[in-house]
C-alpha cells in the first residue's frame, strides 16, 4: 500500500491484523509526506476499507482525495474552524 503516513510500521502492524494478514503480506511504501501535526500518524477508516477492497477484488484500489476533504476527515483537523465562502 502506498500511504502518506509518518508511522509505516505500525500501519502495516494495524492492517495485517484488521485484514487478518501475515506481517509479511502487507507491504507499506511511503512516499516523503513531510509535516502533518499528527495527522499522518494514525491509519484511518477509509485506508483500511481501500486496503479490504482490494484483497476482496484482487486488484488495486486507489483512493483520492482533495485538500477540503482531507482537511474534513482527519482527526487532528477536527478541531479546526470550518470556513466557508459565499
Amino acid at each position: 500500500m502506498w500511504l502518506s503516513t509518518q508511522a509505516s510500521q505500525d500501519a502495516r502492524d494495524q492492517i495485517a491484523e484488521t485484514l487478518r494478514l501475515r506481517l509479511s503480506q502487507v507491504h507499506v511504501i511511503t512516499p516523503d509526506v513531510g509535516g502533518a501535526f499528527g495527522a499522518k500518524v494514525h491509519v484511518y477508516d477509509d485506508e483500511l476499507l481501500v486496503c479490504l477492497a482490494a484483497v476482496r477484488t484482487g486488484r488495486p484500489v486507489k483512493w483520492i482525495e482533495d485538500r477540503e476533504e482531507h482537511m474534513v476527515g482527519r482527526s487532528s483537523a477536527g478541531d479546526l474552524p470550518q470556513y466557508h465562502t459565499r
